[in-house]
């Protein structure tokens, strides 16, 4: 029986960490894995397309009002 896939959402925002978190992510024992990586800015996009087995996903950060709630649109 194959194993269920675990999505894994990282919001990479400080680079300096990225390279620590996505080897614990990839050297796991569980393989079937979909690591998705939210980034804020082109610069941290081009960085994230120097690694292998993730997807990316650009969300740019919004203002944040306190009391309200965002639904972001990816497609627009």
């Amino acid at each position: 029986m194959s194993e269920p896939l675990i999505n894994i959402i990282t919001r990479v925002s400080r680079k300096n960490y990225f390279y620590r978190c996505y080897k614990s992510i990839h050297e796991q024992n569980y393989k079937n894995i979909n690591h998705i990586c939210t980034y804020p800015d082109i610069e941290t996009g081009e960085f994230l397309s120097t690694f292998d087995n993730i997807t990316t996903v650009r969300v740019p950060n919004l203002k944040r009002i306190e009391g309200m709630y965002y639904n972001y649109n990816h497609h627009a």
